[in-house]
């Protein structure tokens, strides 16, 4: 491998994760909320405004009595 000169290009760094992935970096960290790893979970919390698919009649709010 030769050094790295001034106006060398470089590829891009590219790291691909899954499911086994971040399963173990929960594991280590003790981080095993379910809105990481539930997709019905991650869209309770998401607020409406960032759900996918969400319209403008689902962001305006409700009057409640």
């Amino acid at each position: 491998m030769r050094a790295i000169a001034i106006g060398d290009e470089i590829p891009p760094y590219v790291h691909h994760t899954g499911p086994t992935e971040w399963a173990r970096y929960a594991a280590i960290n003790g981080i095993f909320n379910d809105i990481h790893h539930d997709d019905e979970a991650g869209l309770a919390m998401t607020p409406l405004s960032a759900r996918p698919g969400a319209s403008s009649a689902e962001l305006t709010p409700r009057a409640t009595l």
